[in-house]
């Protein structure tokens, strides 16, 4: 509904907490796969774990088109599940 809506930043949340209640049940294959759809949905782009360098351009700056793609809640949320991801 979230997406329906346009709330791609409140979808993307969403996302991630139903990651974190997989995660914490012990279905870390389920937390895996929210938390990445969590970044597509944020990104605007499919399998972005993998093909995230594909987002900018030789030469640019990423922080800044990340920061101007995603706002500053955007960047904070990524980077969290992002973090989460990695563990």
């Amino acid at each position: 509904m979230l997406l329906a809506n346009g709330q791609k930043g409140l979808a993307a949340q969403a996302m991630k907490e139903l990651g974190n209640l997989h995660f914490h049940s012990g279905n870390i294959r389920s937390a895996y796969k929210w938390w990445s759809e969590s970044l597509d949905t944020l990104l605007g782009q499919k399998d972005v774990i993998t093909s995230w360098r594909t987002l900018f351009k030789a030469g640019e700056d990423i922080s800044c088109t990340l920061l101007a793609k995603c706002g500053l809640w955007g960047c904070t949320l990524g980077g969290v599940i992002a973090s989460n991801i990695a563990q």
